[in-house]
């Protein structure tokens, strides 16, 4: 039977670390969960996948999605997945790669532009 998909460890509540040879992610309140994304899921696909399984509210937050994208058996980039053409690619490692047989993604939120305005009224700082 054919594969329809590739297995995912989806990772929130930490941060992406960048070390010499591997990207790593940290946090006290890290979570991770396996997901599974068929072939052909696209970015829109992808973040209602996200949305759902990690409980973090659209409207609440904006997502910088990081995949730990093998660049050869013992070195890892950190790329960011921000349209269709790069979750097409992240789902073509374990087929490119015989030592990979899952993909790791990071998730790191970003408040929103309307949330970082309520806090600087809250602040009391002005815009410049």
């Amino acid at each position: 039977m054919a594969a329809t998909g590739v297995a995912v460890h989806l990772y929130w509540n930490g941060t992406a670390k960048t070390e010499k040879y591997d990207v790593v992610y940290e946090g006290d309140a890290m979570k991770v969960m396996p997901i599974k994304l068929n072939y052909g899921t696209t970015y829109a696909g992808l973040l209602d996948k996200i949305y759902a399984t990690t409980g973090i509210k659209r409207n609440d937050f904006e997502l910088n999605i990081i995949c730990r994208y093998p660049i050869s058996s013992r070195e890892y980039k950190p790329i960011p997945i921000k349209n269709d053409e790069a979750v097409e690619l992240m789902l073509e490692v374990p087929c490119r790669s015989s030592r990979v047989y899952c993909v790791e993604i990071y998730l790191e939120k970003e408040a929103t532009l309307q949330e970082k305005r309520e806090l600087m009224t809250f602040l009391g700082v002005k815009k410049v």
